[in-house]
């Protein structure tokens, strides 16, 4: 078994932060589009895309504020597929799938 070195302690700890930024970033952007402010909760939407640019949230939240909508749930009443925003989560999604089934290949298949 590989033993965890001080470096992947310290990287993980880096990554466990920049995730809760951006959990953060895009709760408050939230409760931005909650209150109608569109330009602010967009804005936080992009700050957590600039740390996380596969984060489907913040995708989904752009695409509200967009559309001047206050919660995610409402997007089912929206012709989503002409959004460049929710195109862009509808990619991000697809390679990230793409990516877990590589990495499961490798770990199933490509054992040394």
């Amino acid at each position: 078994m590989e033993k965890i070195t001080d470096v992947d302690k310290r990287l993980l700890l880096l990554w466990k932060e920049k995730l809760n930024d951006v959990s953060s970033l895009t709760q408050r952007g939230w409760l931005f589009l909650e209150d109608s402010d569109w330009d602010k909760g967009s804005e936080c939407f992009d700050r957590a895309l600039d740390l996380y640019p596969q984060c489907i949230t913040a995708y989904n939240g752009k695409l509200c504020a967009a559309l001047k909508i206050n919660r995610e749930g409402e997007l089912e009443n929206y012709e989503k597929a002409k959004s460049e925003e929710y195109q862009k989560a509808l990619e991000v999604q697809k390679q990230m799938k793409e990516e877990r089934l590589r990495l499961y290949y490798e770990d199933v298949y490509c054992r040394t």
